[in-house]
């Protein structure tokens, strides 16, 4: 049996400008795999400086957010394996946590 652990955090922790972005691009955006909804977003964050280049800057917002999720070590199983949990959702009715930026708007 696979279990995956995903962490639920308030989407104050992205900016104004990342959230529309988000919401208007979804998986098209040029930072992160993403999955937007109509109350936040599951992004994928583990990848991050590979998609940045002369054109696209990574948000500090984003990089935040991956930071925080590597420092908390959750894990995913399947079997004996386990893998970094890399996914994260974003909803605008969950509390914000600790130790990360947040943006009103």
């Amino acid at each position: 049996m696979e279990i995956h652990s995903l962490p639920v955090i308030s989407t104050a922790h992205v900016t104004q400008e990342v959230a529309d972005r988000l919401t208007k691009e979804g998986n098209n955006n040029p930072w992160c795999p993403c999955a937007s909804w109509e109350h936040g977003f599951f992004l994928h964050l583990d990848e991050l400086e590979a998609r940045e280049s002369d054109d696209v800057t990574i948000p500090q917002c984003l990089i935040d957010i991956r930071d925080w999720l590597r420092a908390k070590d959750l894990r995913n199983t399947c079997g004996d394996s386990t893998t970094r949990a890399d996914w994260v959702r974003l909803d605008q009715d969950c509390d914000t946590v600790e130790g990360l930026p947040t943006y009103d708007w």
